[in-house]
């Protein structure tokens, strides 16, 4: 990825998610050839082989992932009706097997369950409403199947003939299996090991609001401002489709709007709204002083769309500067950095370098037009000292006569100063 991405290969660094994917691809190669994760090749590969569906060596162990339990029939339906009880159904069907996947609404409802005994799932489902796209697929033949398949493909490399087989009637068995989402305890969803909190508080409205954030002081600024919930997470630390879901989730409203306040949240926040069944809008903040900006716009009393509307304006009308600690050695976008100085962001994007808070701070504000600026807030991190604090509330002072100035709790990691100018 350097070679396609000019600002990767100045900061001489790799594409994380092109990474991951490589990772991803590696692991799945591994397992479907009967590796470990190890790169030593196991007993029961193949050497040479290529992992196609009649020669994967994990499919012959097969019985021994799965267990002694029945594999039963994978069953698959739809019902339609009037008023239906989502919840109850859900869980009147879901009793009646394993690896249930149940979604819908008061007029449809969709089903998969594997179950020992179809007929029982639908003679109850009947009685909720019209059936269609009935399907089911008997899961012990499909096995069979497969088995059979292994071993005339280990007999044929073994240099015995061939066994010419009928084809089955039912294709390999894909099931989907949902994970699913904590509820939230005293207010707090369990979250999964090593993975963001959700730190929610009483709505009384008719829609939530979710956002992102990582330190104490910028999670009580946006619930102070209207955040009915906050997923703990953000730079190096983001919070995956699952948090943000078992936010949507949680909330007891079905109008939800996302503030993501990070790039890297965006994407993961899009695909929420296609995985609940309720409504759900992005305002795609990336900052949290553009998550502050945009809260201050909301009205419950408004429609959903209008406050997305609303909101996406008002996050616009805020610039956001950061002061952190350099990491390693880089030159990008021809500032030259050096490991241990302090360097200032706007916007994202780095602008300078150097060795004082304060003199970073000075030279990163010299590079913003200051004469609308109305409101500063400084959020100082877990890790700025008092004398740095006051430092650079000091040069804001200096460089923005004229603006009110403001210094709240932020408690954030690795920023050393996040800082609102409105």
């Amino acid at each position: 990825t350097p070679a396609l991405l000019d600002i990767l290969r100045q900061a001489n660094v790799v594409d994380a998610g092109g990474q991951g994917i490589v990772y991803i691809l590696e692991g799945l190669e591994r397992f479907a050839n009967g590796q470990t994760f190890a790169p030593v090749a196991s007993a029961t590969a193949d050497p040479g082989v290529a992992a196609t569906g009649a020669s994967m060596a994990f499919l012959d162990q097969l019985g021994d992932l799965h267990g002694e339990d029945p594999f039963g029939y994978c069953t698959n339906f739809m019902i339609f009706g009037d008023n239906l009880d989502f919840e109850t159904s859900r869980d009147r069907i879901a009793a009646m097997g394993q690896s249930a996947v149940i979604v819908g609404d008061e007029s449809i409802i969709k089903v998969h369950i594997h179950t020992e005994n179809p007929g029982e799932v639908l003679a109850f489902a009947i009685g909720l409403g019209d059936l269609d796209q009935i399907k089911i697929d008997n899961m012990a033949k499909q096995t069979d199947a497969l088995s059979a398949q292994r071993a005339d493909a280990r007999a044929v490399r073994a240099g015995a003939p061939m066994t010419v087989r009928a084809p089955a009637s039912v294709a390999p068995a894909r099931t989907i299996m949902a994970e699913p989402v904590a509820p939230a305890v005293n207010g707090t969803a369990a979250p999964a090991p090593g993975r963001a909190t959700l730190e929610r508080q009483p709505n009384l409205g008719t829609q939530a609001v979710v956002t992102c954030a990582a330190g104490d002081g910028l999670a009580d600024a946006l619930r102070t401002m209207g955040a009915t919930t906050v997923v703990r997470g953000g730079q190096t630390n983001n919070p995956s489709t699952a948090d943000l879901l078992a936010a949507v989730e949680a909330e007891e409203v079905d109008l939800v709007i996302i503030l993501p306040n990070n790039k890297n949240i965006i994407l993961t926040a899009n695909q929420i709204s296609e995985l609940t069944l309720k409504q759900v809008r992005v305002v795609p903040s990336t900052s949290v002083p553009q998550g502050l900006a945009a809260l201050a716009a909301f009205n419950d009393d408004h429609p959903l769309d209008q406050n997305v509307r609303a909101m996406t304006t008002a996050m616009r009308t805020v610039r956001t500067v950061e002061l952190t600690v350099a990491v390693r050695d880089v030159e990008l976008n021809g500032v030259q950095v050096a490991k241990g100085q302090t360097i200032g962001l706007i916007d994202d994007q780095l602008f300078v370098s150097g060795d004082t808070t304060a003199g970073v701070a000075r030279d990163v504000f010299a590079r913003m037009p200051g004469a609308d600026a109305e409101l500063i807030s400084l959020f100082p991190g877990e890790d700025a000292g008092k004398n740095d604090t006051e430092a650079v509330a000091r040069v804001i002072e200096e460089t923005f006569p004229d603006a009110e100035v403001e210094i709240h709790a932020g408690g954030q990691p690795h920023y050393l100063f996040i800082i609102a100018i409105e």
